[in-house]
Formats: structure tokens, sequence, C-alpha cells
């Protein structure tokens, strides 16, 4: 992870570059997708769906932070491979699906498909390369098979317990698309991360009393936030897994 030569600073410019490049062309394809990405099965569109969805202006450079700082630290951790462009194709992809969940409250399907080709793309090279997340054939098998499962099996239990679901299915189907990339026991790691990340943000509005009950809080952010988090230390934390299991057994 450290910087060794001219050409890393090099890199890391070339990904600070990207990052504003991206989050420019995110603002924009965000404002001319179909509006009815953004809603709901049986849904239409509402008036502000339509026009300017995205002002650049007002949230463009903090996006661009975020993406230039996510590509360094995807350079800086698997340097010249291409795990760093694949991962930075599924960071890109997060951060719309952030945006649209955010503002509507909805992951578009197409978003999702678009990441799970990526995800495809991303473990044939991993199990051909590396094995950095997916060692074997049958992990991404295993771990879309568990994203989606483990999540219907919460709503199941919510369903009985609480009489209404506990997930939507535009995150269920973002944990499928995941847990491609991520395989087993990616997955559950994930699962466990999104529930840490949202813990920590809940936290603090409910010690400032500004959690509010009647407020619908987007699960994809945490997902997104966690997901990117596992892309760049995944494999230390498969690694460690591994090593503790080998211990107990």
């Amino acid at each position: 992870m450290l910087i060794n030569s001219v050409w890393d600073v090099a890199a890391m410019g070339l990904c600070i570059a990207l990052g504003g490049a991206a989050s420019l062309a995110l603002c924009k394809l965000m404002n001319i997708l179909p509006a009815k990405w953004f809603c709901d099965y049986g849904e239409e569109p509402t008036a502000d769906m339509f026009g300017k969805r995205f002002d650049y202006k007002k949230t463009g450079k903090t996006l661009w932070a975020i993406l230039a700082a996510a590509y360094v630290l995807s350079f800086m951790v698997y340097r010249y491979t291409l795990y760093s462009l694949i991962f930075d194709g599924v960071i890109t992809v997060l951060a719309a699906i952030c945006i649209s969940d955010v503002r509507y409250t909805i992951i578009p399907d197409q978003f999702t498909a678009v990441l799970a080709v990526i995800a495809v793309a991303g473990a044939i090279y991993d199990i051909n390369s590396q094995g950095v997340l997916c060692a074997k054939w049958y992990m991404p098998l295993l771990g879309c098979t568990c994203g989606a499962g483990i999540i219907i099996l919460i709503n199941l239990f919510s369903q009985l317990a609480f009489k209404k679901i506990g997930i939507g299915f535009g995150d269920l189907k973002l944990f499928a698309a995941l847990g491609i990339l991520t395989g087993v026991p990616g997955i559950f790691v994930l699962i466990y991360l999104t529930v840490l990340v949202a813990f920590f943000h809940f936290m603090p509005m409910l010690i400032a009393k500004k959690y509010k009950k009647d407020r619908y809080y987007p699960m994809g952010p945490y997902i997104c936030a966690a997901a990117a988090a596992y892309l760049m230390f995944g494999g230390y934390i498969n690694k460690f897994i591994f090593w503790y299991i080998g211990l107990i057994f």
C-alpha cells in the first residue's frame, strides 16, 4: 500500500481525475435516465422525477471526493491489476445506487443488473487469478444464494413477528448481486458490516434524539458503504476468518 515510484503518484493522480469524471458522468446520467426507473412496481413517476434530478453544483464535489478517495484506495490495495478497475466499476455503480435510494428510496433493477454483470466478470477473474474473494468456482454461486436467502429468512421472520417486510426486495437483489463477487464467507461478513455501518449511523442520532420513527431510512447506502469497505479489505478479512477456523478445527 506504499507509494514506491513516480508512476504510483501519477496513477493516484489519474484516480483522482477519474473520480471527477465519474462524478460528473453519474450526475448527467441520473438526469437523463427514464423517470420510470426510479419508481416501484405499479407506480407512476411524480412531477419531481422529471427534469433536473441531480445538481452537480450542490453535491457533485462531495461525490467527486468520495469516488476519488475510493479509486485511490483501490489502487493502493490492488496496484496495477484488473482488481482495481473491476472494483472501481463496482464502486461507481454502488454510488449510483446510493443516490437513487437516498433520493427516491428505490434501487433500480437496471443498476443491480449492471452490478451483477460486473460481479460475474470480477468473480471469473478472481477465480482464475489470485482468489482474493472467491478462490473456488462454486463460491460466487453460494454467495449469491446465501445473500438472497438470508434476506428472505429475515423477511419471513419479520412478517411473522411484526406483520411487515423488514428488508425491501431491492436490497435483497443488491445482496444477491454482491454475493456473486464476495462469495462465501464474504457475503456473511458483508451483511455483518452492513449492520455495523447502520449501527454507527443510528447511534449518534439516537443519543442526540434526532432519530425520527416516522421517517424511512433506506438501507442501500449502508449496504454500499459496507460493500466498498469489504472490497478493499475483504482479502485480509477472509484470510483471518480461514486462519481462525483452522485454529478451531
